[in-house]
């Protein structure tokens, strides 16, 4: 899901996962359910205007020393070279990485900050002007798991019901464009008295009727679904 926020300062994984667990069933098969994140990630974009000539290389190492991060962390996309007759003008994307929320907070005002990044540029050599032409937003992309305990698939929540938890929990307003949801079967190993079990290949195994799960083939207990959630939440200021 796409989850625009106002603010990133606000955003919380406690609350976020809070969030998803209050979309999901209360009752019924389908209650018992986790809600687990299993990767997280902040990704800072903009867009600047330079003028005069630059070059990738010199554009990632200026970025990243303006931003405080590796040169790794940081992707640039160059568009159009327009001209307006006396100087030449050269539209790049940047996506800044960053795990923590801390410093997407910190790299987000960074990536605002034509004059730092401007004598970033001149430390290498390279005297241009700077406007930023896209107010920088930020991405939170969180995989997050939905595994429920029982043989009935678990549902995506939906864009209206997560946007609404998301802005309850977290005190400020959510838009939520979900996006890659993925399901899949996973068969676990089962314990019982007195007998030593290990976990089987991961090929899923059929249930007995109403899922009967003392009648399961020795080893096996119940038929797990998990819906991976892609959650890409756009934070902005």
């Amino acid at each position: 899901s796409i989850v625009t926020l106002d603010d990133v300062s606000k955003f919380d994984q406690t609350q976020f996962i809070e969030a998803v667990k209050a979309t999901l069933p209360t009752t019924g098969s389908s209650a018992s359910t986790n809600v687990v994140v299993e990767s997280i990630k902040f990704k800072i974009k903009t867009e600047y205007s330079f003028s005069g000539t630059v070059n990738e290389s010199a554009a990632k190492t200026s970025i990243a020393a303006t931003a405080g991060v590796p040169e790794e962390a940081v992707t640039v996309t160059f568009g159009r070279r327009l001209s307006d007759g006396r100087r030449l003008t050269t539209k790049v994307n940047a996506v800044i990485e960053t795990e923590s929320k801390e410093a997407a907070v910190v790299v987000t005002a960074a990536a605002s900050d034509k004059d730092a990044l401007k004598k970033s540029f001149q430390d290498q050599g390279v005297a241009i002007s700077i406007s930023v032409t896209m107010v920088p937003k930020v991405e939170v992309e969180a995989k997050v798991a939905i595994v429920s305990a029982s043989t009935d698939l678990v549902a995506a929540p939906t864009n209206a019901a997560l946007a609404d938890q998301i802005s309850t929990k977290l005190g400020t307003t959510a838009q939520v464009e979900t996006k890659n949801v993925e399901e899949a079967a996973v068969v676990v190993a089962q314990s019982r008295p007195g007998v030593t079990t290990t976990a089987g290949p991961t090929t899923t195994r059929n249930l007995p009727p109403n899922g009967d799960v003392s009648r399961a083939s020795e080893g096996y207990c119940n038929l797990l679904l998990s819906a991976p959630l892609l959650a890409v939440v756009a934070l902005l200021h």
